[in-house]
């Protein structure tokens, strides 16, 4: 057998009767249901009211769950409150009568219309677990003398069992009018829906404007409850939240989701969001009334999701997520898939950050890169919009570009303004390779490139002076126009052709990796000690360690090959 008994809410010293809370409108963000509507809204939480009306009036009368109110023909979104307030009977003023005391329509076809606030739901699965008790099979077999003496001795749980259930309506209640007395003022503002009625004198209002316009201080004081009840009540919600929302390691990133998607939910984790919906409203509430958000509790359950809970108490357990946490999140869980972006003037840049991620952390990381070509400098006014638009998609977007023509000023514009971060930016003083190697380095480069050609041209030798590339690189730079300013690698190879009289004739991507293979091999023959002077003298792979690397760099899973 299992016993179900429930969990009643700390008390809450709520005075204001329904009477009140119905006239003044705070219905009007939220407004009652039917028992048609409720019956349906249970079933989305794997919660079954049953057929008909009669299940319904025995909870009522067991004390158990209670509609707040009867009325006749109960229609909305017209007006608030929705019905005139003549037309209402609210059963805490009834006591317990027959429902058909409430029947309205003629004789023949005789209707009675309950109506329950949403915020009701939170409790109905204590209601109906506390209904019943199961016993298991072995005792329904048990001969029928021993099975009585079995149940008897159960008997002092039953009762209390049964004594639990007629108290829980009134237990919860003082709850549900706290909710529904702060529900115009604090949801909507973080589920984005906002009920407007039309009058004819105003137009388009805000419904349910007297509980909505009230400030935290006097909303407390109308109610009669003390900020610590609110606070004792709001941590009794998280964790009954917690409770239900499934233990998979998805709590936060089912909160991250657009409202819209949270009515597709349905079973435990629609009923646990309707927990982190009504302690986001206590949050928000508690937030205003004491300057600040309620904080963590100073003790809760000992168990696996406590991570969980320091996100939802520390950021509010129905907070609207931002783009860029939502992207966070991801992250966290190794579930966004856009890796590195990044922006070049050409192949170059693609080639070095392509061979550095192979070669300092792993070939599958490539797979996460994403390079964008601006094909040259003349794109430079579209460098700084795409990189911002990129970041908001991409864990991390970089451009590596020459400071050259427009490209500083556009780059420098953006970050003065904001609109991107300097740190994701390497601007090339003069260029990529004369940047981050010397002359006589790129020269080095040139000579172990020649004397190892790929197949089909055969190994050139030549003797070249660093200061005569130099001054042939001037010369260059002097004679070309200002929109095609050549780098010393595209000098190199000129000059290499005409004294080698066209037997050599480099492509620049060669010298390019070349390049990148010298920066692989000075990483893996440094010391940790040395690291930071290497980073400084190469500004390159500076950038890439410390801007691309920690993003792309995560843990290869265990006998997976790579």
């Amino acid at each position: 057998m299992q016993l179900l008994l429930n969990q009643a809410p700390p008390p809450l010293s709520i005075n204001v009767p329904w009477r009140e809370l119905y006239a003044g409108g705070a219905f009007g963000q939220r407004e009652l249901a039917d028992d048609s509507d409720m019956r349906g809204a249970a079933k989305e939480r794997g919660l079954d009211l049953g057929l008909g009306q009669e299940g319904l009036e025995r909870l009522d009368q067991l004390g158990a769950w209670s509609p707040i109110a009867f009325s006749a023909g109960y229609m909305t979104g017209f007006e608030v409150p929705a019905q005139p307030l003549e037309n209402m009977r609210f059963r805490e003023e009834e006591g317990l009568v027959e429902w058909t005391e409430y029947a309205w329509g003629n004789d023949e076809y005789p209707t009675v219309t309950p109506l329950y606030s949403p915020w009701q739901l939170l409790c109905l699965e204590d209601v109906l677990s506390a209904t019943k008790a199961d016993f298991g099979v072995e005792t329904l077999l048990l001969p029928s003398a021993k099975r009585d003496e079995h149940i008897e001795g159960l008997r002092s749980w039953l009762e209390r069992q049964d004594a639990i259930l007629r108290s829980l309506n009134e237990r919860w209640s003082a709850l549900i009018k706290l909710l529904v007395a702060l529900q115009n003022r604090y949801l909507p503002p973080f589920t984005g829906s906002h009920a407007v009625i039309g009058l004819p004198d105003e137009g388009w209002v805000f419904a349910g404007r007297e509980w909505a316009q009230q400030k935290a201080g006097e909303l407390l004081e109308r109610l009669g409850c003390t900020d610590d009840e609110v606070a004792a009540v709001y941590e009794f919600l998280v964790e009954r939240g917690v409770v239900r929302d499934p233990d998979d390691g998805l709590t936060m990133l089912r909160r991250a989701r657009p409202r819209a998607f949270h009515k597709r939910w349905r079973g435990r984790p629609r009923h646990a969001q309707d927990h982190f919906d009504a302690a986001q409203v206590l949050w928000q509430f508690l937030s205003e009334l004491r300057g600040k958000p309620p904080g963590r509790p100073e003790s809760w359950p000992a168990d696996s999701r406590q991570v969980e809970r320091f996100e939802l108490y520390d950021r509010g357990p129905a907070a609207p997520w931002t783009r860029q946490e939502v992207k966070e999140r991801l992250e966290s869980a190794e579930l966004y898939p856009p890796g590195v972006y990044v922006i070049g003037e050409g192949e170059s840049e693609l080639i070095v950050v392509e061979r550095l991620t192979e070669g300092l952390l792993n070939r599958r990381f490539v797979r996460e890169l994403e390079f964008f070509d601006l094909r040259g400098s003349g794109a430079a006014r579209h460098a700084a919009p795409l990189l911002q638009s990129l970041s908001g998609y991409a864990r991390r977007a970089v451009a590596i570009v020459d400071n050259e023509g427009q490209m500083a000023r556009y780059i420098e514009t953006a970050i003065k303004n904001g609109e991107i971060d300097a740190e994701n930016v390497l601007l090339s003083h003069k260029s990529l390779e004369q940047d981050n190697t010397t002359s006589a380095e790129l020269i080095a480069l040139a000579l172990r490139v020649a004397a190892n050609p790929p197949t089909g041209r055969e190994p050139v030798a030549f003797d070249l002076d660093p200061k005569e590339l130099e001054d042939f690189h001037a010369d260059q730079r002097e004679r070309s126009s200002s929109k095609d300013k050549r780098g010393i690698a595209a000098s190199l190879i000129a000059l290499l052709e005409k004294k080698t009289d066209g037997r050599l004739r480099l492509d620049k991507q060669e010298l390019v990796e070349a390049m990148a293979e010298m920066l692989v091999e000075e990483v893996r023959n440094t010391s940790h000690d040395d690291l930071p002077a290497l980073l400084e003298r190469r500004p390159v792979l500076g950038f890439f360690v410390n801007r691309i690397a920690p993003v792309l760099n995560r843990p290869v899973p265990a006998g997976r090959e790579v």
